[in-house]
C-alpha cells in the first residue's frame, strides 16, 4: 500500500519526514531529522486507511510501553507525534543495518558462535523488558535488527513493541 504521507513533511513543528526506508502492513518507517538538532531520527508513521480506534490505541500502547524501555538492545523510543490531521508518528533512533530474518534468507543459518553474539545480548534485553512487567509477544528474526553501529560494532535491538501488552492488561 503506498503512504498517504509525502516526504519533506513536517510533523510535530519540527520533524521532517526526509525518505521511506520500511514498509510494513500497518504504515511506513521513515528516515527523518529533527529540523531544530539536526538529529537523524527513524519515524514509524500509521496509514490512515489502516486507522481505526484498535490500531490507534495499539500504536498509542506502542509508544507507552516501547519509551519506558531503557536498554542498549531495545530500539530507542523518543516520541509520539499526534497531528491535529489524525497523523501518528513514533519518533526513534534512526538503526542503519538489517533484520536477522533479512540476514538469515541472504546467508542462511548462523554459526553457533554468531547465533549467540545475537542470542545473549537479545535475551539480556528481554529479561529487561520482563522486569518492567512488559510481554513483547512477537519475537522473532524480523523483529531483532542487527545495528551497525559508525565503527562497524554491530548490536542487535528488539523492534516492535506493537502488539506488547503489560499482564495487567
Amino acid at each position: 500500500m503506498a503512504t498517504d504521507i509525502p516526504p519533506d513533511t513536517l510533523l510535530g513543528g519540527k520533524i521532517r519526514l526526509i525518505k521511506r526506508i520500511g514498509r510494513g502492513g500497518m504504515g511506513d518507517v521513515w528516515a527523518a531529522r529533527n529540523e531544530a538538532t539536526r538529529a537523524e531520527l527513524a519515524v514509524k508513521t500509521i496509514h490512515r486507511a489502516e486507522r481505526s480506534e484498535e490500531h490507534d490505541a495499539r500504536f498509542r500502547r506502542e509508544a507507552r510501553l516501547s519509551a519506558t524501555i531503557s536498554h542498549r538492545n531495545v530500539v530507542r523510543v523518543y516520541d509520539l507525534i499526534d497531528e491535529p490531521d489524525g497523523t501518528l508518528g513514533l519518533v526513534m533512533e534512526l538503526l542503519h543495518g538489517g533484520t536477522l530474518g533479512d540476514v538469515m534468507k541472504q546467508r542462511g543459518p548462523l554459526s553457533a558462535i554468531q547465533a549467540v553474539a545475537v542470542a545473549v545480548p537479545v535475551l539480556s534485553a528481554m529479561h529487561h523488558v520482563h522486569q518492567k512487567g512488559i510481554v513483547h509477544r512477537d519475537m522473532k528474526p524480523a523483529n531483532v535488527f542487527l545495528s551497525v553501529e559508525p565503527d562497524g560494532h554491530v548490536i542487535p535491538k528488539i523492534l516492535d513493541f506493537g502488539i506488547a501488552k503489560l499482564p495487567a492488561a
